[in-house]
């Protein structure tokens, strides 16, 4: 399965939703106070916990699709700091992704650029109409 994965974000909130190559919606949260980044890294952790072994998860956030593929395997080793000792932002949300990637090894975190596919758009569409009308407005929570 191929999962396409945005978030968005206002002074009050984020939201995230990931939708199947169908446009189907597969996950979708709202995070009161919560950011761009927590957004895009709760969905594609909302898609982890769905997946299964070989399936793709796409998302448009470059820092997620690094940290996932990249980066977290040393920041764990250094204790969860990233270079220079310095705190790394998200670290809760960080552990999660690292948990779950360790739970589901074959499953694959792709970068999109943004909006170049219809189902990144469609992604796209639907986390702002769940920021601007609620997680009620779509299906399914994750």
């Amino acid at each position: 399965m191929e999962f396409y994965t945005d978030g968005s974000s206002d002074a009050d909130y984020s939201a995230y939703v990931s939708v199947n190559i169908n446009g189907e919606i597969i996950t979708k949260g709202r995070i009161p106070l919560g950011t761009s980044q927590q957004a895009e890294f709760m969905g594609v952790l909302s898609c982890l916990l769905e997946a299964k072994d070989g399936d793709i998860i796409y998302t448009d956030s470059q820092y997620t699709a690094n940290s996932y593929n990249l980066w977290m395997h040393g920041w764990e080793i250094n204790g969860w700091k990233r270079s220079g000792n310095k705190e790394l932002k998200n670290i809760d949300l960080v552990k999660r992704l690292s948990e779950a990637k360790k739970a589901k090894p074959l499953v694959q975190v792709k970068w999109i650029p943004r909006s170049t596919h219809p189902m990144n758009k469609v992604a796209d569409k639907y986390a702002y109409e769940v920021l601007k009308k609620g997680i009620d407005f779509l299906a399914k929570e994750v």
